[in-house]
């Protein structure tokens, strides 16, 4: 390390000097973009593979059994994202202490990369669950945040390094108004995993962003003219917004319930449009009191990833109450039972269409008579099972 080792040095990599907590903050939001962006095949790959949500803390397992060339891509992605925060936690832990501490600078880096680098590590060498080292580097990013420095901390006030909640609620239209165009990557990165990484950009650069591109010379009605922002965007974007997409919803919902209930022809559509989800889906399916059996072929269940299979067999419960309740309109009032769906879930099955192999049920939690919070998630999280297609 040089000499000047103390010196500001906000860069996105770099090991020498100090990085403040604002400068901190916006380096890890960019280095999460650029993980996020890298291991977006690995969680879709993932997703496709893994059974049930509890397996996440068997990543290694599943990445083991993944072909040569993806995990030299995981690996190299990983020590690239690494690499990049590490640098940045080196500087970070130089303005905290006000000096360079090596010994400290090597443990905690070492720790952030045996916490990073868990999945790659078999069980039978060191266990940790992958949720734990998540938490765990969580933390250790918090306490990196919010510990002021020693020496960024001695510094002069910097009106230009505040967070700016008006760019953050207001995104590229909070642009427009401020000249400062990049602002505009929102219209392409809002509806996608990037968006509020990006708005958090947007946050803690709207300030320096707002005051260079505008030319402002008098700091009063910068300041005043960015209050003045942030209260709309954040009227607007925290009540306004969620009233307007209530009246929308609400209208919609009155309009369908009213065509439903009025119009016939509305039920017979809507009955055809189920026996089209049942088709695109299942092969075939048998309702009975016992057990709904549905079936897919093995190289469709492939292709869905934890989520699109979890939707399925709810919507194969769905299709369950429908056939059942379809039943009841033969049968005297007295004689009906009535149905919902997460009855009908717990004893709704998907099969293979190939060779009849399960692939998917509901196996309902146990009673508890006074449950951990920790009891409830780890039983919702095991509740859909999911099994692979051979």
């Amino acid at each position: 390390m040089s000499e000047n080792y103390l010196n500001i040095n906000s860069k996105f990599y770099g090991y020498d000097g100090i990085i403040g907590r604002r400068d901190f903050f916006l380096n890890i939001v960019l280095i999460q973009i650029i993980g996020q962006f890298i291991y977006i095949p690995f969680t879709i790959w993932l997703q496709r593979v893994i059974t049930s949500l509890t397996d996440i803390n068997n990543i290694s397992s599943y990445f083991y059994s993944a072909n040569i060339f993806f995990k030299l891509y995981i690996v190299a992605g990983m020590f690239l994202t690494l690499a990049l925060f590490l640098s940045n936690l080196i500087r970070r832990l130089n303005d905290i202490t006000g000096k360079n501490i090596p010994v400290l600078n090597y443990a905690v880096c070492i720790m952030y990369v045996i916490l990073t680098c868990s999945f790659l590590i078999p069980q039978n060498i060191i266990k940790i669950p992958v949720l734990t080292s998540i938490l765990i580097t969580m933390i250790i990013n918090l306490i990196l945040i919010f510990t002021p420095g020693k020496i960024t901390s001695s510094l002069p006030y910097d009106y230009t390094k505040e967070f700016n909640w008006g760019a953050f609620f207001g995104g590229w239209i909070w642009g427009l108004f401020n000249k400062t165009f990049v602002t505009l990557w929102d219209l392409l990165l809002f509806f996608t995993p990037f968006g509020f990484l990006f708005r958090l950009i947007c946050g803690l650069k709207g300030n320096e962003w707002a005051f260079n591109n505008k030319k402002w010379d008098d700091v009063e009605k910068f300041n005043k003219s960015q209050e003045n922002q942030t209260i709309f965007w954040c009227i607007f974007s925290l009540v306004l917004i969620p009233i307007i997409y209530t009246i929308i919803l609400f209208s919609v919902s009155f309009a369908i319930v009213k065509n439903i209930s009025s119009n016939q022809d509305n039920i017979i559509k809507l009955e055809k449009r189920l026996i089209n989800i049942s088709t695109r889906y299942f092969v075939n399916y048998s309702i009975s009191a016992t057990e709904n059996k549905f079936y897919v072929y093995n190289k469709d269940w492939k292709k869905y990833n934890l989520n699109q299979k979890q939707n399925i067999l709810d919507m194969a419960a769905s299709i369950a109450v429908y056939e059942k309740e379809k039943q009841n309109k033969s049968k005297d009032i007295t004689q009906r039972t009535f149905y919902n769906k997460s009855d009908e879930l717990k004893i709704t099955k998907i099969y293979s269409a190939n060779n009849l192999k399960l692939l998917a049920e509901y196996i309902e939690p146990k009673k508890r008579e006074n449950p951990t919070f920790k009891d409830l998630l780890k039983d919702a999280l095991n509740s859909y099972k999911f099994y692979n297609a051979d």
